[in-house]
């Protein structure tokens, strides 16, 4: 999956958004031109951060799909006993009171 265009596309509608608004409400030139510079500059830091953590999801996506097929789930001390013996021999069967 290609996720490498997601900080530029980003930082490109953000720009057109900022572009757009200031056309609209009839702003100085060089005001805009540093606000459209430090969105690109924001968003773009925004769009990397998007990219990497959706990385981190697809990975972790992977590593669940490749080790699905053999769950090698660890109990901790002293339970593994418990799952071990059965209901029978600890004398908490069904229909047994006490």
């Amino acid at each position: 999956m290609k996720i490498d265009f997601i900080p530029k596309f980003v930082m490109l509608l953000a720009g057109a958004i900022i572009c757009i608004i200031t056309i609209v409400n009839d702003m100085d030139t060089t005001y805009s031109l540093e606000l459209l510079l430090g969105t690109l500059i924001v968003f773009y830091i925004i769009g990397l951060i998007a990219k990497m953590l959706i990385q981190k999801v697809i990975a972790g996506n992977m590593f669940v799909k490749r080790n699905a097929g053999g769950i090698n789930m660890e109990l901790p001390e002293g339970q593994e006993e418990k799952m071990q013996e059965s209901p029978a021999e600890e004398g908490d069967a069904v229909g047994e009171e006490s």
